[in-house]
């Protein structure tokens, strides 16, 4: 199937994603101003780790054309920091990333995102014994410069109602008990996984500029 990537045409062959994409056109780039960080497709967002055309049961002569690419006729557009919507991506890692070293340095404590004004996550941290912003910061650093890679996975809800629970976050666990699908899309990484009405950058290392202030 043929894509037009911000106007430019590929060929997307079964497997990749849109970031091998993105990176086989040489659009990628370290400025964070000019760098794709999500793409839009049949008005919808979807993270760069995202594959338009699959392996149907791992055979490539049987590609399978996923739902979107079809009905956006193959165009997508990138989604940038300078985009309203590529902000909100931003944002929404640099929280995944936040909340992810508080699970590896305080496990027991718990995380609140009360608001965001302008561009800062207003977040507040409670039970954390010897809480410390240097050391959140230190742990922030590493999960950044790891780069690791951040992709949509579907589970079913009663098991992500059990991980949850698993991990002491009954709110969520009891919000998802009501849920209707009987599937669930959460992000994770080592034991710690989360969910958002909305998509994150395909790595950690997209989040380039930041700082935790108490």
């Amino acid at each position: 199937m043929e894509l037009r990537i911000d106007g430019k045409a590929i060929e997307a062959r079964p497997g990749s994603s849109l970031l091998d994409m993105v990176r086989q056109l040489d659009m990628d780039t370290q400025r964070l101003s000019d760098r794709p960080i999500a793409a839009k497709i049949a008005g919808e967002v979807f993270n760069l780790n995202y594959i338009p055309v699959r392996d149907k049961d791992a055979n490539p002569d049987r590609p399978s054309i996923r739902r979107a690419m079809a009905a956006s006729g193959g165009e997508v557009h990138l989604l940038r920091y300078s985009d309203p919507t590529g902000k909100d991506v931003y944002a929404r890692t640099a929280q995944f990333v936040l909340f992810l070293a508080l699970h590896r340095l305080y496990p027991g404590a718990r995380a609140k995102m009360n608001c965001t004004v302008g561009a800062g996550l207003y977040i507040a941290v409670s039970g954390a014994e010897n809480f410390s912003v240097r050391a959140l910061k230190e742990e922030v650093r590493r999960i950044v410069s790891s780069d690791i890679p951040l992709i949509r996975r579907r589970i079913s809800t009663a098991e992500a109602v059990r991980r949850f629970r698993d991990m002491g976050q009954e709110d969520k666990a009891r919000l998802l008990s009501w849920r209707r699908e009987d599937y669930f899309d959460r992000y994770e990484h080592e034991d710690f996984m989360d969910y958002y009405y909305g998509e994150l950058a395909p790595t950690t290392g997209y989040l380039q500029v930041w700082d935790i202030l108490p």
